[in-house]
């Protein structure tokens, strides 16, 4: 519903990680709110089996998601499914944690060991055992402690119930700086760029509310490039509010950690390469059987994100809450990206028209409603 100019959106997270920075950076450094956006957001409830099913169910307008639920479901059948519209993750955000140090990581040495994956969601085993077979491990060779949230397998592990646990962060940094555990490995780097997190929306909220889809897209990647640009310690303080009881050295290490394997990316835009990679992935790992159409489950023009153009042109400095231009150029090139992303994101909207004079909202020839530049650009 709009309420002068403003929007309001429910937003919902599928748990609590350093992975999901980006989102926190848009929530806490008033990103969406400087597109008009009242958002509310939160952590999927318990009543909920994951976001996506909150989304069906009417209890969020847009929800963080890995995009491997799309594709399954659309594998076992369904003849539609939830679309992702924009990128949080480039790449796979999980670790290895040991017992013991390895100077150079063997990964046969997880033959035989006892090795505590992630236990609630079926993403991060797929990609671990996608890493595992490529260096020649069968995931049947470990012994696994299963079926354990991201909490338990840490006190698991604390406990001495395993060798290996498989975790993101903070608790990578919490266990090596208390002494608990050696970093082996990093699955981002060894299975490269994928699709792995996003935001998704139902087809009707898509199509009946472009313009807030559009602003929440404009709006997350402002945060995406703030996010490029701070220091380790800016992102900490920064997200350090959704992080109570986490100390800001855990915080800051954890984005550093993340930063140097390339964790996020500049620019929302969730490409087709990347999709495939990670249908690769689902494929090996048995959880879908056949290849489903990018176009099936991306929705890669909101906000103006069809080639990567709209919005992110001109941009060359960026400030907590705002845009802090360069120059007098940085801010006409800017003013120009978002003009034509918003351009870009209306053309796509059906019930809109651009016409010159019209008054905003009145009913023009064919059913549709007029809207002016400011609107556009709000």
């Amino acid at each position: 519903m709009s309420s002068g100019g403003r929007y309001f959106l429910r937003v919902m997270e599928t748990w609590r990680s350093v992975f999901y920075a980006p989102v926190y950076v848009a929530v806490a450094g008033g990103f969406w709110a400087g597109e008009g956006l009242d958002v509310e957001f939160g952590t999927c409830p318990a009543g909920f089996s994951h976001p996506l099913s909150a989304l069906r169910q009417g209890a969020a307008d847009v929800v963080q998601s890995g995009i491997m639920r799309s594709i399954i479901a659309l594998d076992w059948g369904a003849e539609t499914a939830p679309l992702h519209f924009a990128k949080i993750n480039d790449r796979d955000g999980f670790f290895i944690v040991g017992r013991r140090r390895q100077e150079v990581f063997d990964w046969g040495s997880l033959r035989g060991g006892r090795v505590i994956p992630v236990g609630f969601s079926p993403m991060p085993w797929a990609s671990l055992q996608f890493a595992l077979r490529r260096h020649g491990v069968e995931p049947g060779e470990l012994d696994l402690v299963a079926g354990l949230g991201p909490e338990e397998a840490v006190a698991a592990f604390r406990e001495g119930r395993g060798e290996y646990v498989h975790l993101a962060e903070p608790a990578v940094e919490q266990l090596l700086s208390e002494g608990s555990g050696y970093l082996l490995a990093a699955l981002g780097p060894e299975n490269g760029p994928l699709a792995y997190s996003s935001f998704a929306a139902t087809h009707r909220f898509l199509a009946g509310r472009g313009d807030a889809a559009g602003r929440f897209t404009l709006g997350f990647g402002r945060a995406l490039r703030w996010l490029a640009a701070a220091d380790d310690w800016e992102v900490a303080a920064g997200v350090g509010e959704f992080f109570p009881g986490v100390s800001a050295e855990v915080l800051a290490g954890s984005v550093g950690r993340y930063k140097g394997q390339g964790q996020w990316p500049d620019s929302p835009a969730l490409g087709r390469a990347e999709y495939e990679n990670l249908h690769d992935i689902l494929l090996a790992g048995g959880l879908c059987r056949e290849r489903q159409a990018y176009e099936q489950v991306v929705r890669a023009d909101v906000g103006g994100l069809g080639g990567q153009v709209g919005g992110w042109g001109g941009l060359v400095g960026l400030g907590w809450g705002g845009v802090v231009w360069d120059d007098v150029v940085g801010a006409a090139l800017g003013f120009c990206g978002i003009l034509l992303g918003r351009l870009t994101m209306l053309s796509t909207d059906p019930t809109l028209t651009i016409r010159p004079g019209a008054s905003p909202g009145a009913v023009i020839p064919g059913g549709n409603v007029a809207i002016d530049i400011g609107t556009i650009l709000r």
